[in-house]
């Protein structure tokens, strides 16, 4: 039976449930609050993302950190950026003026921008880790090999070329049954695995350095730049250079030795005089630890141009400005154990002898110990910058970019690894920029603590679109 909602017996046919009106009264309401909730979440998903993608950049600092204190190794975070031959930006000097060469003393003058795209959305942690070994070969290309143990404290030594060369000759006479490995480094794809021997000079690298370093001539950057993928496969030498934390394949350790070998009364190899330096350095493996993809509408995005000014100095001449890097995605961040960070590029240095060496190394910038900085930002705003709809591609007019939801200043120290996430304005070009402030004559009217403020970063600066 069915009983009515006053505690008795329905009448026979009677409906309880809820009426037709009663439905479409409910339904209307949720689709109200839906048009109201949906498209707010839908266009705060971009800030949303924006903030966690920051806070896990910094986590990922600290990861970083902590990883080079505990292992003792250096560990390195970069970008993986697409390139752009139009963002191509000459060296200067610490004064803002051009560097006159592209090579100086067998070094490669890596380029104020060698060409990175000003956006990304992918960045990378990888440890230097150093090779070591706890057994001592014995007998080389011609006696018989064994191993013994290290008479070295705790049977933990260096790993060094010279050891990996002795290696190399008793696998070459058949005493040993596999090659040495060749120094590790982060590839896509290779013939093989980089145990089974000849590995480097045929491997694919997984980031690419798009100048030719190797040229040793006062070659223009633009003349420089990489225009295509090489043919990895080829093993062509001269492609080794672009390979970046490759830093050295079969061929280029075995030079490292220069006629004539020399070896102990063991057959193992002896570093002469005539030999290179690198011989007696120990192997360092690079290896990726993490490889980070950013969420749908953030980016990583590098200022307009590299070199602004951030400082003022007060000389006999009057007051001269100071300029600093400000771009990001090109370099390096290199973390030691002692808790210092350096900024680095990947370079390359012949040691005196071009012929030997043809891959590069992860060189550390000479500067002061200023802060490190990293910008991110939402695809709303980069939109405004490149859709061409603005005026003249400038945001200026744009409200994304004037609003600080829209972007995260990353602050690092680069002698205490400490760091600061801010909301920042994409474009604080109508605050009152730097660059505005210079162009008004300005200068001996900045007080201290304004200047205090520019240099902790150009906070002010319109680094979205340039002066």
């Amino acid at each position: 039976m069915i009983q009515s909602k006053k505690g008795g017996l329905a009448a026979p046919g009677a409906s309880l449930g809820f009426s037709m009106i009663e439905l479409l009264v409910v339904i209307t309401i949720l689709a109200i609050l839906m048009a109201i909730v949906i498209p707010s979440l839908i266009s705060s998903q971009p800030a949303r993302n924006l903030a966690a993608s920051s806070e896990r950049f910094g986590l990922d600092v600290k990861y970083a950190m902590q990883t080079s204190q505990s292992t003792g190794n250096d560990v390195i975070i970069g970008f993986d950026y697409d390139v752009n031959p139009s963002n191509i930006e000459d060296a200067r000097n610490p004064d803002g003026t051009l560097v006159g060469s592209t090579f100086v003393n067998g070094q490669f003058v890596n380029p104020g921008n060698p060409g990175a795209a000003r956006v990304t959305t992918r960045y990378y942690i990888i440890e230097a880790r150093k090779r070591w070994r706890d057994e001592v070969l014995v007998g080389g290309a011609t006696a018989g090999t064994t191993y013994s143990r290290s008479d070295e404290p705790k049977y933990l030594i260096p790993y060094t070329y010279l050891d990996w060369l002795n290696l190399y000759d008793a696998y070459a006479n058949g005493k040993v049954a596999s090659p040495p490995v060749e120094p590790l480094f982060p590839y896509s794809e290779g013939l093989g695995e980089p145990r089974n021997g000849d590995f480097n000079a045929f491997a694919a690298p997984r980031y690419v350095y798009p100048m030719n370093m190797a040229d040793t001539g006062l070659t223009p950057y633009l003349t420089r730049f990489l225009p295509g993928t090489p043919l990895w496969a080829n093993g062509n030498r001269g492609d080794q250079v672009y390979k970046m934390f490759c830093v050295a394949d079969r061929q280029e350790i075995l030079d490292y030795d220069q006629a004539p070998i020399t070896r102990d009364s063991n057959g193992l190899r002896l570093p002469g005089s005539e030999d290179s330096a690198t011989l007696k350095d120990q192997i360092v493996d690079y290896v990726l630890l993490k490889e980070v993809d950013l969420p749908d509408h953030v980016y990583l995005i590098n200022p307009t141009h590299n070199y602004w000014v951030t400082d003022f100095s007060t000389t006999s001449s009057g007051i001269v400005s100071n300029f600093q890097d400000m771009q990001f995605l090109q370099h390096l961040w290199v973390f030691h154990p002692s808790g210092e960070i350096a900024l680095a590029d990947w370079g390359y240095d012949t040691q005196g002898d071009n012929s030997i060496f043809v891959h590069g190394q992860v060189m550390e910038r000479k500067e002061a110990p200023l802060p490190h900085c990293a910008w991110m930002t939402t695809d709303e705003v980069v939109e405004d910058i490149f859709d061409g709809d603005t005026q003249n591609g400038s945001p200026f007019n744009e409200r994304k970019p004037q609003q600080a939801s829209n972007g995260r200043l990353f602050v690092l120290w680069p002698l205490n690894g400490q760091y600061e996430v801010l909301d920042y304005a994409p474009n604080d070009f109508g605050k009152g920029s730097l660059q505005q402030t210079i162009a008004a004559g300005g200068l001996p009217t900045i007080t201290d603590d304004e200047v205090s403020k520019k240099r902790e970063l150009g906070y002010n600066q319109n680094f979205l679109t340039g002066p």
